[in-house]
């Protein structure tokens, strides 16, 4: 929905009432409410960016931002009901021209395909998350994935790095379990956290490093572990593309698979928008 469409209008360029919009988006809220307590069924809420007659006009634009975030706060309250903001979508999907003028004029579609397509996807991912459980161990690769070695010897954490591990640490704290897993050495990855990069060993539940086996072969279940047993179906592999990316993928049956792209553009976004695999999603 768009919040302008909360109160009919013909003319896309017609001045806003912020009251009549306030009092439709908190109708809309009191029947979703109602709606949502008799039905187990979710409901996936997209708020879309408001038309160009309404951007040109910085009023109208502060009116409907408002109503926008009276009416995010409202439905994030709200049990059963999933809300996708249109920052988030654009974050995830930048579209830059997603208003059609020309199609608005004589069937009233309101935006371009590509960003319908980025719409589409982000309502499919979102429904994917509402139907499967989230993963609730993360396993990653270190040296080229989060970190790189020959940056960590002059004292530095290159960006992308620094943001994946960010990420991984928000996730930690959010109470997930991260795991490392690699070929490197154990004083070289001890070493690597204890370098002052944001991800430390306090972060860390379990590692299986092993320069002896292959990076998949070293994460297997074994006596004493210290990663709860009931947890180890469900879990998020976090590597970096490499010739061996498809002999990893197939020996990973049951996990979600994420190759980033090494240099300077894999980080944060990689993971959420360019994988194949929507896991990150319900990480």
């Amino acid at each position: 929905l768009r919040v302008e469409d909360l109160v009919a209008s013909e003319a896309s360029d017609q001045q806003l009432n912020e009251e009549q919009l306030q009092a439709s988006a908190n109708e809309l809220t009191k029947a979703l409410r109602s709606a949502a307590q008799r039905s187990n069924a979710p409901y996936v809420i997209c708020i879309c960016p408001p038309s160009s007659g309404v951007s040109n006009r910085p009023d109208s634009l502060g009116i409907c931002e408002r109503v926008q975030s009276s009416l995010s706060s409202q439905l994030t309250g709200i049990k059963g009901v999933s809300l996708v903001a249109a920052s988030e979508l654009l974050q995830l999907y930048p579209v830059e021209k997603y208003t059609d003028e020309y199609a608005w004029r004589v069937g009233h579609i309101p935006y371009t395909t590509p960003f319908f397509n980025a719409l589409a996807t982000m309502i499919a991912r979102r429904i994917c998350v509402l139907r499967s459980a989230p993963y609730q161990v993360i396993v990653a690769d270190c040296d080229q994935t989060l970190w790189n070695s020959a940056q960590l010897a002059s004292k530095k954490v290159g960006e992308p790095y620094r943001a994946v591990q960010e990420f991984l640490i928000a996730q930690q704290q959010s109470g997930k379990i991260l795991c490392l897993v690699g070929t490197n050495s154990k004083e070289s990855v001890e070493s690597a956290l204890a370098s002052g990069m944001p991800l430390e060993s306090q972060h860390i539940a379990d590692m299986r490093i092993d320069d002896r086996h292959s990076c998949t072969a070293s994460f297997r279940p074994r006596a004493g572990s210290t990663l709860p047993v009931a947890l180890l179906g469900l879990r998020f592999w976090l590597s970096v593309c490499g010739e061996n990316t498809i002999n990893v993928q197939k020996s990973l049956h049951r996990y979600c698979y994420a190759a980033l792209h090494s240099g300077g553009d894999h980080a944060l976004n990689r993971i959420h928008r360019d994988t194949a695999h929507i896991g990150t999603d319900a990480i």
